[in-house]
């Protein structure tokens, strides 16, 4: 990845980040799983939170084998414990975005996932 895409990733985490109090942790990583980007907290042992983002790595994958035909899958979700959901989306076929979200808002949350794939998205 060239520093300029690297300093892209940066900026658009760093200011999705700051925008959505419901974030918790939030990651940009490349398809070998070393992360480009992080921002915020998550308490985990780093051997742990190794094994997230492996496993977010698994369901981009799943993901990217999402028959057209089925619809678009924008983004997938794993409930991570009672009070956290984790969303993965894939950037390009090298990047993929992990956020952890603790809504404090419960009204949507499809609705901030949405918009927080679409803010990303679009900064894009």
């Amino acid at each position: 990845m060239s520093k300029s895409a690297a300093d892209f990733l940066t900026r658009a985490v760093e200011r999705i980040f700051d925008s959505q109090e419901d974030i918790s942790y939030i990651a940009a990583v490349n398809n070998k799983l070393k992360i480009i980007v992080q921002k915020g907290f998550i308490d985990l042992h780093p051997s742990k939170l190794h094994v997230l983002h492996v496993q977010a790595a698994l369901l981009v994958g799943m993901s990217s084998v999402w028959s057209e035909t089925l619809g678009r899958l924008d983004y997938t979700c794993a409930t991570f414990n009672s009070k956290s959901e984790i969303l993965v989306f894939p950037i390009d076929a090298e990047t993929h975005i992990l956020a952890v979200l603790s809504p404090t808002n419960k009204e949507n949350p499809d609705a901030l996932k949405e918009q927080i794939v679409r803010q990303f998205k679009s900064s894009s």
